[in-house]
């Protein structure tokens, strides 16, 4: 966004606080209002203002645009947020600035209020509904001018959903109208940066795929609503992409890979919305195999070997699927490799044996040797036989490790392996560990 459109609006929002000129209100405001507010009786405009806002039947409720059994505020939301009372007994308030740009909750309490705003009109005064609706207003302004990579997640909640919001909410007043075009330049620079092109986040991003999924299918919902909100194609094409990315990286019972273990984690309302944009049969097809409880399609149950490849890499992003197909049936192999740090998860048949870091502690002559640079892609291959990557990352004294991962397709088998390579004969001591999933036990080879 640049300077001047921001100067524009902080300025007609500073205004706010007394909305009698004539280019305050869209032509859609009510004619009553504007001649209220303009005669100079306050208390007579606001008993107008919010009278009106009382009995109007459009715009729709915000959360009565989707079929979801919970406020689509609370999609893929941590487990705080399930409380079904969270936003009936939020209180009209706001905190500081500088939390909300910084932390999940008072983002969420903030974009709470934009939707509630409305209905607030019956319980707060004149002068502070105007002042909260000022408040919001300047918080999605500052939001917008924060880097998206700083907070990815806040940034698209508060520099695109909340003016998205406003616009949408109260299309009677000019300033509200120009924040749908603030939100769609905040929204599509959000695609663009934060995904790899093909809808999958950076992979220490990963955990915020579904809720910035959840951001962007309810900002879709009220951009087609909204005149100078709509997405580009080719945001809409990265929404449909990410989309994809959530049902690939999907367990078995519908919780993202490498999440935590939480109730609700299935996600069910929020890919019912998405599946509802997505134009993409392939995408339908997916997900009657990977969501728990969907109705298979026909597509679904002719074949997996019908649909898009299921194994993937993404070099922008450090991240690789090693999986003969969709179904859950088979084994998945799931691999985050940022910087210097590595997170693999195994499932086969409906369970995983293990997720979290693979670590492993090398020593060359008794000295612990430490690394000088990141994880980098080798190779990579992909075909009917078998899926194979290999990663290597450099250590001390010239050694280096070259971590080969190799799945079969047809018979399931799994290869790991460690390659550690040194530019001069020595002692290597080594000692490698993965995270077993409760319950889970190593039977073994005395042998090997």
């Amino acid at each position: 966004m640049s300077s001047s459109t921001t100067t524009v609006l902080s300025s007609d929002f500073l205004e706010f606080a007394t909305p009698a000129s004539s280019s305050f209100w869209h032509k859609s405001a009510p004619a009553r209002v504007r001649k209220a507010y303009q005669s100079g009786d306050t208390e007579a405009a606001w008993s107008a203002w919010s009278s009106y806002l009382a009995k109007r039947k459009k715009p729709e409720r915000i959360d009565r645009l989707f079929h979801s059994k919970r406020s689509p505020l609370l999609w893929a939301l941590p487990e705080k947020s399930n409380d079904k009372n969270y936003l009936a007994s939020l209180a009209p308030r706001l905190p500081s600035l500088d939390t909300c740009l910084s932390t999940l909750d008072s983002s969420l309490d903030a974009l709470a209020l934009a939707v509630q705003l409305p209905g607030l009109a019956a319980s707060l005064s004149s002068d502070n509904w105007w002042a909260l609706l000022r408040r919001l207003a300047s918080l999605s302004i500052e939001a917008a001018e924060r880097p998206v990579e700083d907070f990815p997640l806040i940034h698209q909640l508060l520099a695109g959903e909340l003016p998205l919001t406003l616009a949408y909410n109260l299309p009677e007043i000019a300033a509200c109208r120009q924040l749908a075009g603030v939100a769609r330049r905040s929204l599509e620079w959000g695609l663009g940066l934060l995904l790899d092109g093909e809808g999958l986040p950076q992979a220490e991003n990963l955990s915020l795929l579904r809720p910035l999924l959840a951001c962007w299918i309810r900002c879709q919902a009220l951009a087609r609503r909204c005149k100078d909100g709509s997405l580009s194609h080719d945001a809409v094409a990265q929404i449909e992409w990410a989309v994809r990315q959530s049902l690939r990286w999907t367990r078995p019972d519908g919780s993202p890979v490498f999440d935590a273990p939480r109730a609700g984690a299935s996600c069910a309302d929020l890919f019912a919305a998405a599946l509802d944009f997505d134009e993409d049969e392939d995408d339908h097809a997916i997900a009657a195999l990977v969501l728990p409880g969907r109705v298979k399609s026909r597509r679904g149950r002719a074949g997996v070997r019908a649909l898009p490849p299921v194994a993937m890499l993404s070099e922008w992003s450090a991240a690789a699927m090693l999986r003969p197909d969709w179904s859950h049936a088979g084994p998945c192999l799931s691999v985050l490799y940022p910087g210097r740090t590595m997170l693999t998860e195994l499932s086969t048949r409906r369970e995983f044996l293990w997720s979290g870091r693979w670590e492993c502690e090398v020593r060359l002559d008794g000295t612990l040797l430490v690394p000088t640079g990141d994880w980098e892609e080798t190779c990579w291959v992909s075909d009917g036989d078998v899926d194979f990557l290999e990663l290597q990352i450099e250590l001390t004294e010239g050694v280096r490790i070259e971590r080969e991962m190799a799945l079969t397709r047809n018979d399931g088998l799994l290869l790991l392996a460690d390659a550690v390579i040194g530019e001069r004969p020595g002692r290597i001591e080594y000692h490698g560990s993965l995270p077993l999933a409760p319950g889970v036990s190593l039977d073994g080879m005395p042998e090997t």
